[in-house]
This record gives structure tokens, sequence and C-alpha cells, in this order.
């Protein structure tokens, strides 16, 4: 077990404080972090982040939980009807 401090990306939790919900996939390479509103991915092997290019898309998602299914992230995603 090897212990890593990673920065999370200004921009991202900037606006989405707090990180809620982080999952690790089963190989170790990837990271999920979900703040209050939100995704982001973090690649362990190249050091990048990869983020919605959307944020109107990303600020929709107000996720409650994470886990990796082998390459693919599924988010519970928290829809309120009542704002619609």
């Amino acid at each position: 077990l090897i212990d890593k401090i990673i920065d999370i990306q200004q921009s991202y939790i900037s606006s989405n404080w707090p990180v809620l919900n982080v999952a690790a996939s089963k190989d170790g390479t990837h990271l999920a972090i979900a703040g209050s509103r939100g995704l982001i991915i973090y690649d362990l092997r190249l050091k990048k982040w990869r983020v919605f290019g959307d944020l109107m898309q990303e600020q929709r998602i107000s996720c409650r939980g994470l886990l990796w299914l082998g390459k693919i992230v599924v988010i519970c995603n928290y829809n309120d009807t009542s704002k619609l």
C-alpha cells in the first residue's frame, strides 16, 4: 500500500466543495471523485484529470454513491424532481 497526496483540480473543487465520494478502480489506476455537484476522474498513471466539457451537465449531477464496474464508473445520482 502506497500513500499518495493528490491535489484536486482547483476549478472543480472551488465550485463543488466538499468532496463527498471517492472510489478507486480495482486495478488502482483511476480515482473517481464527486463533490456536492459533478464528478471528475483522475488517472494516477498519467497524472491527468478528466472533467466534463459541459459545466451545465456537470452541475446536474448530485452523486450519492460511486463504484467502479471494470473500467466504467457507476454513479448513484439524485434528481430533485420538485425543481423541474
